[in-house]
């Protein structure tokens, strides 16, 4: 597991979790999507679910990394091709916020982004 933690924000939303996946659930937890860069897929207020158990990138998904100084981004991976594995993309859905490489050695995995909870 990552080390990192981060409670249920709401006493409501674990018992949902707990339903939907209920055999991750030891292994996940909740984050509230605070910025856009992943609009409209996940727009701020929205919780995302990390699966700890992925602490790399294993193939094209949403993920949560950690940029450092206690900030958790989510952000789409894919192992670059032609790479040999040792540099990752990044990409946002939001096209204001543009892609980029990074070496894969140097990128931090808190998990996978497995479900969402969307507020209305």
């Amino acid at each position: 597991m990552s080390g990192l933690s981060f409670p249920s924000p709401e006493p409501w939303l674990d018992p949902l979790v707990a339903s939907d996946i209920e055999t991750a659930h030891p292994a996940c937890s909740i984050l509230r999507v605070a910025g856009d860069a992943m609009a409209p897929t996940f727009r701020p207020g929205d919780y995302v679910i990390i699966d700890h158990r992925v602490e790399r990138v294993c193939w094209d998904d949403v993920y949560a990394i950690d940029l450092g100084v206690g900030v958790t981004a989510i952000a789409r991976l894919q192992v670059k091709y032609g790479s040999g594995g040792r540099a990752v993309s990044v990409r946002f859905d939001n096209p204001l916020y543009p892609p980029y490489e990074i070496e894969t050695a140097k990128l931090k995995v808190v998990g996978r982004i497995c479900g969402s909870i969307r507020r209305h």
